[in-house]
């Protein structure tokens, strides 16, 4: 039975992270200042630790309420080292689609013409 290595944990709990092939302990990164602009998230400022490794080029936003989802991505942007922006993604224009009878609102079909009143009818016979 061969023995079991240990590994030294780092400050976030992660066997062998903040390591180099060496052994020796790497200097940690700095954390980076992230700005979102445009969208819900306008204005907010995010602190990402360096333990979380590098930003993610794209960050996906959903707001849940009573109604449909709405959905906003924001695409990274580098500015420094340790910094960058964060800008929403435009929403994609959607092609015109034709119109049709299945798609058109119940005010918007086309009704049956109603058939004439009888008693309105005009008998010569009864003149």
């Amino acid at each position: 039975m061969q023995p079991i290595e240990e590994a030294e944990l780092s400050e976030d709990g992660a066997a062998g992270a903040g390591t180099g092939d060496d052994g020796v302990r790497a200097e940690p990164a700095e954390d980076a200042v992230l700005l979102f602009l445009g969208g819900p998230l306008d204005g907010r400022v995010e602190i990402r630790p360096a333990r979380h490794g590098e930003p993610l080029p794209t960050v996906t936003h959903v707001h849940l309420h009573d109604g449909p989802k709405v959905v906003h991505r924001y695409d990274l942007q580098p500015l420094a080292e340790q910094a960058g922006v964060y800008h929403v993604r435009p929403a994609p224009e959607r092609p015109e689609r034709p119109e049709t009878p299945e798609r058109r609102g119940r005010s918007e079909r086309r009704e049956r013409p109603e058939p004439p009143d009888p008693r309105e009818r005009s008998d010569p016979a009864r003149d």
